[in-house]
């Protein structure tokens, strides 16, 4: 009788914690600097992050931040309250679903916009999938030719 008490408590215990909504990363804390091709900060530069918890948000998130005379942005780390068994379930629904080539989880993405401007590299990682917290990013632009801009300065500006 005790066992059986004692083993009902358990299974009680493991419930309760399972269906706990704990506090998620969806989006870390993200410091990013854009400089120019020499290394000069670029201010005013649109930084757009990109984020998305797969498969609690189908459709991802974008947040804009615009660099200080530093050519610095910032963007706060970000969290859902989520059960673990809410988490398991629905990633085993989705890995059913769509098979195993797809992740559950948080993603991430960062890049930089100006008019006149394009990226010329990407000197640190400008994507997170959920495992370091704070990040820190380095975006390098280069001023495009007279009416260009864009990716690799490739679109006619507008």
């Amino acid at each position: 009788m005790k066992l059986k008490t004692l083993g009902l408590f358990a299974i009680l215990v493991v419930a309760l914690i399972a269906a706990y909504p704990f506090e998620v990363t969806v989006a870390p804390d993200w410091t990013v600097k854009v400089v120019d091709e020499v290394g000069r900060p670029l201010v005013k530069v649109t930084v757009t992050e990109t984020t998305r918890y797969y498969p609690f948000q189908l459709s991802p998130n974008e947040e804009r931040q615009v660099t200080d005379a530093s050519g610095l942005a910032h963007f706060s780390r970000r969290t859902l309250r989520l059960s673990r068994a809410a988490r398991t379930f629905a990633c085993l629904k989705r890995i059913i679903a769509e098979g195993i080539k797809f992740g559950c989880g948080p993603e991430a993405t960062i890049w930089a916009e100006k008019v006149g401007y394009g990226p010329i590299s990407y000197d640190t990682d400008t994507g997170w999938d959920g495992r370091v917290d704070p990040r820190s990013s380095h975006i390098v632009l280069q001023q495009c030719a007279k009416g260009k801009t864009g990716n690799y300065c490739r679109d006619e500006v507008q």
